[in-house]
């Protein structure tokens, strides 16, 4: 996020409030320029403030109207950037370029991974130009595989051009995915196929001769149902999922797919595409960023969205562990603290009585353990002391653990 002031006489110091006022932390002690990006902290909060003030006379200060930061979240949307084309499929080539086909037009693009801008433009053989779906990218040897429909009728047969990064063909081949193709990826030495309609099968192929060596029945099994594909280079394989009702109707639903190599006819988890407005993506193309762990994903509409990973941790102060066993509570005092802070852990009778081992951490904005401690329940309360001295000035969340659950929360203050 971006914000800027003007009217004061730099430099500045920039602070931020997450409890309306009551407590500010310094984001910027000494900022120029009129603006500061910001990386929004995974910090849930109603009434988030920011305040700017002269450092040459601290009179001359502004507060933000309140604003509320949401719980990120897997599948939560992180950025929205619309292009001048529909990037249908959607590939990383390990070296910051992002490579998308164009639905519409005879082009492949090569965009700048962070800031999606175009960088690069290839234009398809003759007799190849329109209707390409997804793409893979082969790193080591800068080849490019696409998947293109010859036709946009359900069951249409589809073609596989192989091209290098200056857009020179060098092979093309009918495609195996014969029922509306659509998805490719290269996937420990082989190239995965996968089709939108008919069997919705998903086929293993060499990628030289391009000849079948293994065939399953998709699992993401609805009308219109399977898009593009994407591979993480580890655990899983990730697919596009479009629900639409029978006949062709309105779109319904839209997921993605996790999927293991090994077992690819067996879905093993997925998660709902949703917009920041909370609209249905009608998603095509996915990709994998190594950079954060996080996923892009392409629309019908020329849109690319960031999207959290199935793997983003939940705030800890969102909520407790459901599967916590008991009921625990933590008072914190003195709250703000300078040199050190008591944690009065109160537990039930009966987790009492089991004598177990709760473990307190202490994390900083960005999630790291900064300080811990362990403790025994072996009464109704029990009170830990942990220094405090070394930390920065700023919010921290304090986090109760018991046998392996998050038990209790809380925000501890630090000042100076």
């Amino acid at each position: 996020m971006v914000f800027s002031w003007h009217g004061f006489q730099e430099p500045v110091k920039v602070e931020i409030t997450y409890t309306d006022g009551e407590y500010w932390t310094v984001l910027a002690p000494n900022a120029v320029g009129g603006a500061l990006r910001w990386t929004v902290e995974n910090r849930p909060s109603e009434r988030v403030r920011i305040r700017v003030t002269e450092l040459g006379n601290p009179l001359v200060s502004v507060v933000s109207n309140p604003f509320t930061i949401l719980e990120f979240q897997r599948g939560s949307v992180q950025q929205t950037v619309s292009i001048p084309h529909v990037a249908y499929g959607i590939a990383y080539d390990g070296k910051g370029g992002l490579w998308t086909t164009s639905f519409y037009t005879p082009y492949l693009y090569k965009l700048n991974a962070t800031t999606l801008q175009v960088e690069k433009a290839l234009k398809l053989p003759a007799g190849d130009t329109v209707n390409c779906t997804d793409l893979t990218i082969d790193r080591q040897r800068g080849i490019l595989y696409v998947h293109r429909l010859l036709g946009t009728a359900n069951n249409a047969a589809a073609r596989i051009l192989v091209l290098d990064t200056n857009g020179t063909l060098l092979r093309r081949a009918t495609s195996p995915a014969t029922s509306y193709g659509i998805g490719i990826e290269l996937v420990n030495g082989k190239l995965i196929l996968n089709e939108r309609d008919g069997a919705q099968r998903i086929l293993v192929c060499d990628p030289e001769t391009f000849q079948v060596e293994q065939t399953l029945s998709n699992p993401f099994r609805e009308f219109y149902g399977p898009r593009c594909i994407a591979y993480d280079g580890g655990q899983y394989l990730y697919q596009v999922g479009t629900q639409f009702s029978a006949g062709g109707g309105g779109l319904q639903a839209a997921y993605l797919v996790r999927l293991r190599p090994e077992d690819l006819g067996r879905e093993v988890d997925r998660m709902e595409m949703v917009n920041a407005s909370g609209g249905t993506i009608n998603a095509r193309g996915v990709e994998i960023d190594p950079r954060d762990g996080n996923y892009w994903v392409t629309d019908l509409a020329g849109n690319i969205y960031k999207i959290a990973s199935f793997d983003t941790p939940s705030n800890p102060l969102s909520s407790t562990d459901r599967d916590a066993p008991g009921n625990m509570a933590l008072l914190v005092a003195p709250n703000p603290t300078r040199e050190r802070v008591a944690l009065r852990i109160f537990s039930n009778t009966q987790l009492a009585q089991q004598h177990g081992v709760a473990t307190i951490s202490i994390l900083d904005a960005l999630g790291r353990t900064v300080a811990a401690a362990t403790q025994t329940i072996g009464d109704t309360d029990e009170t830990v002391l942990i220094e405090c001295g070394h930390l920065p000035a700023g919010v921290y969340t304090i986090v109760l653990r018991y046998e392996g659950h998050v038990a209790a929360t809380d925000r501890l203050v630090v000042v100076r």
